[in-house]
């Protein structure tokens, strides 16, 4: 085979080479060796030959036929490497969606102090929610708090996981999304443990449902991106959500452990979903909609409670 007869695009070999077929050429020297290698590997050899600026990969006439199909292969299977890095969606954070939030929560706490119906109907109760049907509470339970200390620990904790879950699904999916992990969470807690009655309240549920919605996000994109190195990597931050549930999510005896794994679940199974579902449905232009109803779902939770307390209602 001669060397004009080799796949060689947009550039033609010198004249003036030794001679042989010229394979390829290469700007550095160590990329010509390391094709060179494959070449080894059909216990061919090979020489490089430099010429201006150029690297010429280059072997005897007669030994180009039986190392071009090797050099193909190699080539086929080096198209994915380095394997492209985990991608993940990136939007701008709506800072003002966290610090409507935060007042909300405050307002909540100093309302509750003044009116004992908003815990006595408003808390997580495994009797009322499983028993009895009030599943309202699974949402309003997310707006109490017992002490300021309660408070500030989840508004801190809940910004900074919370920044980071609106980064990725925009300002109106994430809120949705953190809402579905921590009331998937208080409901399945409600469940695990009636018949006895259990009673829970704050946004720490939620708050570790945004942390599994982050640890879950890149193992989901990884799946379906079907790279098993991407794959590997992305156990990381799961790895590391599973360490922040273990050092946080348990504390004091007063801490709810299983309303925290169950958040935390939660929130896998939404980042999951997020992540197989079409994503025109969570597009720019959709953001708003999906804010709209999850604090529709919120106003809703709330003016049944307040309704429930109201004297005609409890006459």
């Amino acid at each position: 085979m001669d060397a004009d007869q080799l796949p060689q695009v947009g550039w033609a070999p010198p004249e003036d080479l030794p001679d042989g077929a010229v394979l390829d050429r290469f700007s550095t020297a160590r990329e010509a060796h390391e094709w060179g290698l494959v070449i080894l590997s059909t216990r061919t050899p090979y020489w490089v030959h430099a010429h201006d600026g150029w690297y010429y990969l280059m072997v005897r006439r007669q030994d180009a036929a039986l190392v071009l199909p090797q050099l193909s292969l190699y080539a086929k299977e080096r198209g994915n490497w380095p394997p492209h890095p985990l991608e993940l969606p990136q939007v701008p954070v709506a800072r003002d969606s966290l610090w409507l939030t935060a007042v909300l929560l405050l307002i909540a706490f100093v309302l509750s102090a003044q009116h004992p119906f908003m815990m006595a109907g408003g808390r997580v109760d495994s009797m009322a929610i499983i028993g009895s049907g009030e599943l309202w509470r699974a949402i309003t339970a997310l707006w109490l708090h017992g002490d300021a200390g309660h408070l500030m620990g989840n508004l801190l904790s809940g910004a900074v996981f919370c920044f980071f879950v609106l980064r990725y699904c925009g300002y109106g999916v994430g809120w949705a999304a953190v809402t579905l992990a921590g009331v998937g969470g208080n409901l399945v807690n409600a469940w695990f443990f009636y018949p006895a009655q259990h009673l829970s309240i704050g946004a720490s549920t939620a708050v570790f449902g945004a942390v599994g919605i982050l640890a879950v996000i890149p193992v989901a994109v990884a799946l379906r991106s079907r790279q098993r190195l991407v794959l590997k990597q992305s156990f990381v931050p799961l790895a590391g959500g599973a360490l922040l549930l273990a050092w946080l999510g348990t504390g004091d005896a007063r801490t709810d452990i299983m309303a925290h794994i169950w958040g935390f679940l939660g929130g896998a199974f939404v980042a999951c979903a997020w992540v197989m579902a079409p994503q025109s449905w969570f597009q720019d232009s959709r953001q708003k909609y999906w804010a709209r109803a999850t604090l529709a779902v919120h106003a809703l939770a709330w003016c049944v409670v307040v309704l429930q307390a109201a004297p005609w209602v409890a006459r």
